[in-house]
């Protein structure tokens, strides 16, 4: 986990993010904002925490300190409690975090993104960015829609 993300909730008094993957370039105290990039293509992530979870801080992936993951045809399921039980956590992708100060970006290409229980992607605070490549066939684009909760910009 980021090292800046366990702190700074800490002292917000917010909760610590659970997740599968994190994708963090923070340097001591969080400090770094120029990051890391990951490519990651051909994978399956799955959260498939057990439906008694309610947490309102569960990520597959969560991008954090500046990082930048490009994701390609990847799948990312079952974020939150799985079988879904209608708390308000769960989101397949988080790219960045506001109320911790974490910018993260996010790029995709050709993914899937289901069976989340708040939000497929969520792209959050002044700086944090998605960019996404529609270049597929038509009946696939309509088949893949993505639901994205935008808290500042996209680029």
């Amino acid at each position: 986990m980021c090292r800046s993300y366990v702190a700074k909730d800490a002292v917000n008094h917010i909760q610590t993010p659970q997740s599968v993957i994190e994708v963090c370039a923070a340097g001591t105290g969080g400090t770094n904002t120029k990051g890391v990039k990951v490519t990651v293509s051909d994978l399956t992530v799955a959260g498939d925490w057990p439906t008694s979870v309610c947490y309102d801080s569960l990520y597959d992936i969560l991008i954090g300190g500046g990082a930048s993951l490009t994701l390609t045809g990847s799948t990312v399921e079952k974020a939150g409690a799985y079988p879904l039980n209608g708390c308000q956590g769960g989101v397949g992708i988080q790219a960045g975090r506001d109320a911790i100060g974490q910018v993260g970006h996010i790029n995709l290409s050709r993914d899937t993104i289901e069976t989340y229980q708040k939000n497929g992607v969520t792209v959050d605070g002044p700086g944090s960015t998605a960019d996404e490549d529609r270049r597929q066939p038509a009946e696939r684009q309509r088949q893949r829609h993505r639901p994205v909760q935008l808290r500042h910009e996209l680029r």
